[in-house]
């Protein structure tokens, strides 16, 4: 693993963030980071497609269960 800031591989493990995630100093650098997580992303044209749903007429719950995507 590499900071995230600097690029070094001098790394040690600092306790865990509020989240319960594992938290990492850099010797060279002296911050802390936490690893970077797996994001999930859509394709490109749902926001465009979601939103000219939206100007349909359609809910927002609607549009979500149509594009299979969590609606918070």
């Amino acid at each position: 693993m590499r900071c995230k800031y600097c690029n070094s591989e001098r790394i040690v493990k600092k306790g865990f963030n509020s989240k319960g995630k594992q938290r990492y100093l850099c010797k060279s650098c002296s911050r802390t980071f936490v690893k970077e997580t797996e994001r999930n992303y859509y394709p490109h044209n749902y926001k465009e497609l979601a939103i000219r749903m939206f100007c349909e007429g359609m809910t927002m719950s609607a549009i979500a269960r149509v594009l299979k995507v969590p609606y918070l």
